[in-house]
Formats: structure tokens, sequence, C-alpha cells
């Protein structure tokens, strides 16, 4: 069960990632991150 929250957290963590990073190539110079 644990196991499976780490995942969670890990792939939901991942794709906050991956957002930010999106939204960073298609405005560039709106995020100073």
């Amino acid at each position: 069960m644990r196991v499976a929250l780490s995942l969670a957290l890990f792939l939901s963590t991942t794709a906050v990632s991956l957002a930010r990073d999106g939204i960073t190539a298609l405005a560039p110079g709106d995020q100073n991150a």
C-alpha cells in the first residue's frame, strides 16, 4: 500500500514538472525559473 502511495506521489510530481516545462517552452520569458 505504501509503495503504491509513493508511486502515485512520484507520478504526480513528475506530471507537475513536465507541465511546468511545457508552459515554460510555450511562453518563454513569462517564467523566470
